[in-house]
């Protein structure tokens, strides 16, 4: 018995530990990441999104990004460089402990939003994924940035969801922010 409580709680920490499920591949596409959040608001299961929210890989491929793009102009860009470098340090320092803190936030943020929704009518259990569409679509050091807008459909009725801040890093389209409710919508989204 004291084995198995034991056993639960370190199943319980490390599947709260934030870890950063580095080789994970994101989905391709920005419509398959709303379908992989909407899953997880529809089961009430955070840990389905999780391995999708943004992580050191990320990071790294950010920096890295950004590297290359001042290095094209390098006699002009030298403070620059040198200051994405220590930026870059900082951040790989300070990431794990953010990752796990922001991570509990959007853990939150998920339970919040599902009640919200569930308040305001949605039917979990009836609840279909019906649509995505993107808005403030950019580009950012040759990545893609854009937030998803997904329409979940339940009794006739459509609730618009909006992921903020959604990127197409190397291993994918990840997200970075809690999700919100947008309202109702009178017609799907396509």
């Amino acid at each position: 018995m004291r084995i198995s409580i034991i056993l639960f709680l370190l199943l319980v920490l490390y599947g709260c530990s934030g870890r950063q499920d580095t080789g994970l591949k994101a989905p391709a596409k920005p419509r398959q990441l709303g379908a992989v959040i909407f899953n997880a608001l529809k089961t009430g299961d955070f840990t389905k999104a999780s391995p999708y929210f943004i992580n050191a890989a990320d990071i790294d491929f950010f920096f890295a990004r950004k590297l290359k793009k001042l290095s094209k102009n390098r006699p002009r860009n030298e403070k620059q460089i040198a200051q994405t470098e220590k930026n870059r340090r900082n951040a790989t320092k300070a990431f794990p402990s953010l990752r796990r803190q922001r991570l509990q936030l959007t853990n939150k943020g998920f339970n919040d939003l599902r009640a919200k929704l569930a308040k305001e009518g949605l039917s979990w259990k009836q609840a279909r994924y019906t649509g995505m569409h993107m808005e403030n679509t950019h580009y950012k050091y040759g990545i893609p940035y854009a937030d998803l807008l997904i329409t979940i459909t339940t009794q006739g009725n459509n609730f618009v969801v909006r992921i903020p801040a959604c990127a197409r890093f190397e291993r994918g389209w990840i997200f970075s922010e809690i999700p919100r409710w947008e309202g109702k919508a009178k017609n799907r989204t396509k």
